[in-house]
């Protein structure tokens, strides 16, 4: 998962894009490491900013647990 990251990234920067990514707390990767690996493959260059939302997340009956709390992290990075 950490490569698939840095893989986007990586195309990001190459393509002098910008990106806007959603990612929540339950992820396969912590959100810090996300912010990390951006950070390392598009440096300086980017201006990053972060919103988070939290909500909560129906299961719809999969499991004994029918809600889930949810921090949801939008990450925008943007070409300077």
């Amino acid at each position: 998962m950490r490569n698939a990251f840095k893989l986007l990234f990586e195309g990001v920067k190459n393509r002098e894009s910008h990106l806007v990514l959603s990612y929540n707390n339950n992820g396969m990767i912590n959100q810090e490491e996300i912010l990390n690996i951006g950070s390392s493959v598009l440096g300086k260059g980017y201006k990053c900013d972060l919103q988070s939302r939290e909500y909560i997340h129906s299961k719809m009956g999969r499991s004994d647990e029918y809600q889930l709390d949810v921090n949801e992290l939008i990450i925008s990075y943007k070409k300077v």
